[in-house]
């Protein structure tokens, strides 16, 4: 599958979980989810450090969340990853996103072991942009 039709089958999915995201506006996990948002998406926040993030339910941890998750969004430090990834595997995604920096190898190897679509070190607001919304 060529790189256009890949972003274009990720994007087509609707239900975005962003793990790490912060209620600081100046954070990319909160700017990138928003934006999201914006675009017609469902997003969920994951932050065990808030209830709230705007008016949006903020999720303790993946399990929580009682929808079907599409994609996984990972904002948080490599060292957090492998947890995140086990979490997910019990939710079923069809897609984990490793954000810019985020690169854990054993947790992307559990991942695809376990049939998920890895994406790693790179953006998805960027991609959304080059790919979908292309203003």
């Amino acid at each position: 599958m060529n790189q256009e039709k890949l972003y274009r089958s990720i994007f087509s999915l609707n239900k975005i979980a962003l793990v790490g995201m912060s209620t600081n506006i100046s954070r990319p996990s909160h700017q990138i989810g928003f934006y999201l948002k914006e675009q017609g998406y469902n997003i969920y926040p994951v932050n065990p450090n808030y209830d709230k993030i705007n008016e949006l339910k903020c999720f303790f941890n993946l399990n929580e969340i009682e929808d079907d998750i599409d994609i996984v969004n990972i904002f948080r430090h490599p060292d957090y990853v492998l947890s995140i990834v086990n979490d997910s595997i019990k939710i079923r995604p069809k897609v984990i996103w490793f954000q810019d920096g985020v690169v854990n190898y054993e947790a992307i190897d559990l991942a695809n072991k376990n049939g998920i679509l890895t994406i790693v070190d790179d953006c998805i607001y960027r991609r959304h942009k080059v790919f979908i919304n292309k203003t």
